[in-house]
């Protein structure tokens, strides 16, 4: 699966769709990719006016942490919840990890929310 963030080289390869080449299953378009990429398109969008010179991981964590804090569980526990490894998930809030989209859905599902919550900027209540 080749899924490229960067707007460079690889949008002209993509088709002008901002980069990203979506995987493909038997010869369509993966489903769960098309919803991803509807995610990043909208997370760009909304937060395109504050991340600058941060990464879309990072404001990614950022956005995860937020939303994590609401719940008012500790990384530790938000992270047994979500059936993850708590410094694995502590990674993903510093945006120093690049979550799958398996791992976001256990992130949204254990946060109790869509997936595309994730990379809503107002969903935070900042």
């Amino acid at each position: 699966m080749a899924i490229a963030l960067d707007a460079g080289e690889a949008d002209s390869e993509a088709g002008g769709d901002g980069g990203l080449r979506l995987p493909q299953r038997n010869g369509h378009d993966d489903p769960l990719a098309e919803v991803f990429t509807i995610c990043v398109h909208h997370m760009r969008s909304s937060l395109q006016s504050r991340i600058g010179s941060i990464t879309l991981q990072t404001a990614l964590g950022k956005q995860i942490r937020a939303l994590r804090l609401r719940t008012g569980l500790s990384q530790e526990k938000f992270a047994a919840r979500a059936g993850l490894d708590r410094t694995y998930y502590a990674g993903i809030e510093r945006g120093e990890r690049n979550p799958s989209v398996k791992q976001l859905a256990k992130i949204a599902a254990a946060l109790d929310v869509g997936i595309a919550t994730l990379f809503t900027e107002e969903s935070a209540g900042e």
